[in-house]
């Protein structure tokens, strides 16, 4: 008989020589990934005051720099698997019909609909509060970008290249679904990243890294930088017969120093903070799956199919009650355990919706379906 915790994360698995040692790290990666992007969305809460103390100040700041790893991770593996041997766009391109077609149930669907249910949240939340008449709906969307919000309505994040030109990454109104655009649009521009490795082969990598490194960038309303970079890292490799997690094991120890180093420029504030941060986001990415495929070679950690399942749930539905989370956890503990407060908001958000995704899945898997593209 199947115990609670069975039952509950679903059956398990460990790595075995019949295994794709990357497809196992993908797999187990997810959960983690998505504590933390929560955790990097948590993190706006938190506090920059002394009163946290300089070991929750530096840790806290350590953890979400780390997390900044969650993103450029899931977009290596979702174009290391986009593509496979046989994929031949260029040559008749019915397989990449194919693909997109599943994107669009997948991702595109996905994205409409939860953009489309948070804007319907804010607006009845404004409405119940009194703090939006019914009225006057029309116009307030039309002044906080209209049709756009489903797009690029909201430049969420600023960021500057090594020579000090600023630019905006862009997002539609539900901030997270970034992802999903940028990820749908990358699946759009797989025949172009396909036809730059095959003819630039060893020059395509290097090229990706020096984009990103230097940070120019100026299509930011179509696909945002880091997107493009990992998704087509991940792509490259698969298309020039590289395993994934082979290749960045090669050189782990430098890859380890090179974050590391990175990571204490960053958080002591160093002049050259600035140039560094995106390496240093490379280079712990990179670590990332060094140390996920070790713990899952060697057993270390168990995959669970539930858990690795309804990351995609979770990760569509953090955001929604997480306010309200938080404040109530903040009006509980002291600001001085504000890190405590955030790592604990973290878990109760993610449990709470992997609840919902067991219960969904059980009692309403058609919606599920809908809500998730059957992922």
């Amino acid at each position: 008989m199947l115990s609670f915790k069975d039952k509950l994360l679903g059956s398990d698995k460990s790595y075995t020589s019949s295994d794709s040692l990357t497809s196992l790290t993908a797999d187990w990666l997810r959960f983690p990934l998505i504590l933390a992007v929560i955790y990097i969305h948590a993190f706006n809460t938190f506090p920059e005051s002394e009163v946290v103390g300089a070991f929750s100040y530096y840790f806290g700041h350590f953890l979400d720099s780390l997390a900044d790893t969650a993103v450029p991770s899931f977009f290596i593996i979702s174009g290391y698997f986009f593509f496979n041997k046989t994929f031949n766009m260029i040559g008749g391109g019915k397989e990449y019909v194919c693909k997109l077609t599943k994107r669009i149930r997948t991702l595109l669907i996905p994205y409409l609909l939860w953009n489309c249910f948070f804007i319907l949240y804010v607006i009845t939340k404004g409405v119940l509060n009194n703090e939006l008449a019914i009225v006057n709906i029309g116009s307030y969307l039309s002044e906080i970008g209209g049709i756009r919000l489903l797009w690029d309505g909201h430049p969420f994040a600023a960021w500057a290249d090594v020579l000090g030109n600023q630019f905006y990454r862009t997002s539609p109104f539900y901030v997270p679904l970034w992802f999903l655009r940028d990820l749908f649009v990358a699946a759009l521009l797989a025949p172009i990243i396909q036809f730059l490795v095959k003819y630039l082969r060893a020059f395509f990598i290097p090229l990706l890294v020096l984009i990103y490194f230097f940070g120019f960038w100026p299509f930011s309303h179509l696909i945002n930088l880091p997107s493009i970079v990992f998704f087509s890292l991940g792509a490259s490799l698969r298309l020039i017969d590289l395993d994934l997690v082979g290749t960045f094991r090669k050189h782990w120890l430098t890859y380890a120093i090179l974050s590391s180093s990175g990571l204490i420029c960053v958080l002591t504030g160093s002049n050259v903070s600035f140039y560094i941060s995106r390496p240093t986001v490379f280079f712990a990415t990179i670590t990332v799956f060094n140390i996920a495929s070790f713990l899952v070679e060697r057993n270390y950690v168990r995959i669970y199919k539930n858990l690795s399942s309804s990351s995609f749930f979770i990760y569509l539905a953090h955001l929604f009650f997480m306010g309200s989370i938080m404040s109530k956890l903040y009006n509980v503990f002291p600001e001085s355990l504000s890190l405590l407060v955030i790592i604990i908001g973290v878990f109760l958000d993610a449990f709470l919706y992997f609840l919902v995704y067991i219960l969904m899945k059980r009692f309403s898997p058609l919606i599920l379906s809908v809500l998730t593209g059957n992922r």
